[in-house]
């Protein structure tokens, strides 16, 4: 006996009385769901809003001051290339720097202010000192120091100074004229004192002056030294001695040229050793 068969409106029937509750089930499993709090691993990211672009600022040059030069254009050193891309960075945005007001220089014919005058003091100014150069020494001082006495070489043997003699007196017969005598050779020497204290090496020599006279013996011309002593000091101490008159030349009438022996008084058994 065949069994029989379900109509297909009464499957449909049962499916809805079946699928209605767990409809029902599954809404309220999905509502506890919900109502339960989320971990913090769960919270959506914050949205980072982009970053507006910077507006851009018109620049207006300002006028530049009469007479000032406008500013040279500096040019770009080209930049150095670089093997990776540079990160695209937002434009700084462009300042317009106003200018420093020129201060205007002050005219010419302002005067200057008045500077207060230093306090005038009672005390006396104090005289400038002014340095006198030191005055020279005397003969009589240079001959009281050993340092002065340097020994010249020029001395001349007694030969010597005779043809020097005659040398002299035809240049002075020259100058002269045809009335200058020649005096006597015998004639008693000049001496002069040895005024300082220490020993001279080698000793002092006899020298010799040419001395002109006039008819009354007074002398008429500086005295020409015909031979040295040794020492140009001694000889300048025996031209002094006889310009000062201290020695007497005997009257002959007439204008005469004398050779004057020179004489030194020189002790070298007093005098003391030179310093070393």
């Amino acid at each position: 006996m065949a069994l029989p068969q379900s109509s297909p409106h009464k499957s449909r029937n049962f499916k809805l009385l079946l699928g209605g509750p767990l409809l029902v089930l599954s809404v309220g499993l999905h509502g506890l769901v919900l109502s339960l709090p989320m971990p913090s691993g769960w919270q959506e990211a914050e949205t980072i809003p982009e970053e507006a672009a910077p507006e851009s600022i018109s620049v207006v040059p300002l006028p530049l001051p009469k007479g000032a030069q406008p500013p040279a254009k500096a040019q770009a050193s080209p930049a150095p290339p670089s093997s990776q891309a540079a990160s695209p960075k937002p434009a700084a945005s462009s300042q317009v720097v106003p200018s420093a007001p020129q201060t205007p220089a002050p005219a010419a014919s302002e005067a200057p202010p008045d500077t207060p005058e230093p306090e005038s003091s009672d005390e006396p100014d104090e005289p400038d000192v002014l340095l006198t150069p030191e005055a020279p020494l005397t003969l009589a001082q240079r001959l009281e120091d050993p340092n002065s006495y340097t020994f010249n070489n020029s001395v001349k043997a007694a030969e010597v100074a005779t043809s020097d003699y005659m040398d002299w007196y035809f240049k002075t017969l020259d100058q002269v004229g045809s009335t200058l005598a020649s005096g006597t050779p015998n004639l008693t020497p000049l001496r002069i004192p040895y005024l300082s204290t220490t020993c001279l090496d080698p000793a002092p020599a006899e020298g010799r002056l040419g001395v002109v006279v006039d008819d009354k013996g007074a002398v008429s011309q500086p005295p020409y030294v015909l031979s040295s002593t040794g020492y140009s000091i001694l000889d300048e101490q025996a031209q002094a001695v006889i310009l000062a008159n201290e020695y007497t030349f005997p009257p002959s009438g007439s204008t005469t040229a004398y050779g004057l022996p020179v004489l030194v008084e020189y002790d070298a058994a007093s005098c003391v050793p030179p310093e070393k």
